[in-house]
C-alpha cells in the first residue's frame, strides 16, 4: 500500500516530478529490500519455488509490483488505447531488468569455477523456475498488448494483412509459453495456452481468407474459412474442459461460415459477370455475316482477341500450297534402267501390216498412210520423226531438268 501511495504521488507531482521521482525510487528500493527478507517463495506450475538470493527476491518483487501497477492503470476506462500500449512499454523495460538480474545471478553461480562449494542442481533448478516464472509474465503481457493492438486496428480502416502479422506474433508467443519449464506437466497453463493457440490460429485464418477474398482468390478463401471454423470448434472443446463457455470462438464459427457463403456468392457473381462481358463483346463485334470469300479471321486463328471473329474454325479449311512431288523421285530417276521398247514397237507394226493386208483394196491406201503416221509417231526405225534422242545430244543433269536449262 505504501508503494502504491508513493507511485500516486509521482503521478500527481507537477514540475518537481523528476526530483520527487528519484526520492521515491530510492524509498521503493529500500522498501523492496525489507519485503525481500520476509518474501521467500513464489508459486509456479503447482509448486513453491524458493528464492535463496536477496537479489533474486528483489527482482521478482519489482516485476510483480510493476505488473500490479500496470493492471491498475488498465482498469481506467477513460485511458485511450495508445496510452495503454505506451504503458505496456514501460512495464516491459522494468521486467527485462528483472530478467537480466536473474540470468546474471545464474551465470555467476554456474560459471564460478574457483568456488569452494559447487552449486547444487536444486539451486540451478530453482533459478530456472524463477526465469520461467518471469518469462511467463512477460509473454502473457505481450499477448495482452498484441490483443490491445488488434482492438486498435479494428477501430481504424486497417488492411487485413496487418491483422495477419499481429496474429503471427500471438501464435509465436503462445508457442513460447508451451515451451517454458514445467508447463508441459501442469495442465491449467498448458490447456489454456493450447486453447489460445487454436483461437489465434482460427482468427489468423479468418483474416488471411479475407485478404485472399480481396484478391479474388475465391477457392483459397473458401478453404481458409472452412479451416478457421474447424479450429474454432476445437478451441470451444478446450474451453469446455476449462469450464468456460467460449462465446468468442462460437461467434467466430458463425462468422467464418457466413463469410464462406459470401465468398461462394462472390465467385458466382464474378463468373457470371465475366461470361456476360464476353457474350456482350462478341455480340457487338460480330455484326452481319460476311459473304463467302471475304477477309474474315476465325477465332481459331485469333485467340488473343475477340474482335472481328464470327466463326470458331473455317470449314472446310483454306487451301495451302504443297510441293508437287518429293525431290527424292528426281534423284532416283537417274538410277532407273528402263527396258527397250523396240521389240514392242516392231511387233505392233507387223500386226498393223497384217491387218492392212486383209482390208479391201479401196481402203488399203488410207490404211498405209495411217500405218506410216502411226509408225512415225511411235518412233519406229527408219522413220524421219523418230523420238529416240541422238547420240550427240548430251544427257541433262538433275538441276538442268529442274531449272529447264542444260
Amino acid at each position: 500500500e505504501n508503494a502504491e501511495q508513493l507511485l500516486s504521488l509521482t503521478a500527481e507531482a507537477g514540475i518537481a516530478r523528476d526530483m520527487l521521482s528519484a526520492k521515491i525510487d530510492a524509498a521503493l528500493a529500500e522498501e523492496r529490500k525489507k519485503i525481500a527478507r520476509s518474501f521467500g517463495v513464489i508459486p509456479w506450475c503447482g509448486k513453491d519455488v524458493a528464492m535463496r538470493s536477496e537479489a533474486i527476491r528483489e527482482a521478482v518483487i519489482s516485476a510483480r509490483e510493476e505488473e500490479a501497477s500496470l493492471l491498475q492503470d488498465l482498469k481506467d476506462q477513460s485511458l485511450e488505447l495508445d496510452k495503454k500500449a505506451a504503458r505496456y512499454d514501460k512495464f516491459f523495460i522494468s521486467l527485462n531488468e528483472s530478467l537480466q538480474a536473474v540470468q546474471k545471478q545464474r551465470s555467476d553461480i554456474k560459471g564460478d569455477d574457483n568456488a569452494l562449494v559447487k552449486p547444487s542442481q536444486d539451486t540451478l533448478d530453482e533459478l530456472d523456475d524463477v526465469l520461467a516464472f518471469l518469462s511467463y509474465i512477460r509473454l502473457s503481457n505481450t499477448i495482452q498488448r498484441n490483443v490491445l493492438l488488434i482492438e486498435q486496428l479494428k477501430s481504424k480502416s486497417s488492411r487485413h494483412e496487418d491483422f495477419v502479422r499481429i496474429f503471427d506474433n500471438l501464435i509465436q508467443n503462445t508457442k513460447d509459453i508451451l515451451e517454458l519449464r514445467g508447463v508441459a506437466i501442469y495442465d491449467p497453463i498448458q490447456v489454456a495456452a493450447k486453447r489460445d493457440l487454436l483461437k489465434f490460429r482460427a482468427e489468423r485464418c479468418y483474416y488471411l481468407a479475407l485478404y485472399y477474398l480481396d484478391l479474388k482468390y475465391f477457392r483459397e478463401a473458401q478453404a481458409l474459412f472452412t479451416h478457421s471454423s474447424s479450429l474454432a470448434e476445437e478451441a470451444v472443446q478446450l474451453s469446455q474442459q476449462m469450464k468456460e463457455t467460449g462465446e468468442d470462438m462460437i461467434s467466430m464459427i458463425g462468422q467464418s461460415k457466413r463469410a464462406r457463403m459470401r465468398a461462394i456468392g462472390l465467385e458466382w457473381m464474378d463468373h457470371s459477370k465475366l461470361v456476360n462481358d464476353i457474350s456482350k463483346k462478341m455480340t457487338l463485334t460480330s455484326g452481319p455475316p460476311k459473304r463467302k470469300g471475304a477477309n474474315s479471321v476465325a477465332l481459331f486463328n485469333n485467340l488473343d482477341s475477340l474482335e472481328g471473329t464470327t466463326t470458331l474454325i473455317p470449314i472446310p479449311p483454306e487451301l495451302q500450297p504443297v510441293s508437287c512431288k518429293p525431290l527424292v523421285f528426281d534423284l532416283a530417276l537417274d538410277g532407273v534402267q528402263f527396258p527397250p521398247v523396240d521389240v514392242f514397237v516392231q511387233h505392233e507394226a507387223s500386226m498393223r501390216k497384217a491387218a492392212v493386208a486383209n482390208l479391201p483394196a479401196a481402203s488399203k491406201g488410207d490404211s498405209a498412210k495411217l500405218s506410216t503416221a502411226t509408225a512415225a509417231a511411235a518412233g519406229t526405225p527408219g522413220s524421219s520423226t523418230s523420238a529416240q534422242p541422238s547420240a550427240a545430244e548430251p544427257k541433262k543433269s538433275l538441276l538442268s531438268r529442274l531449272w529447264g536449262t542444260r
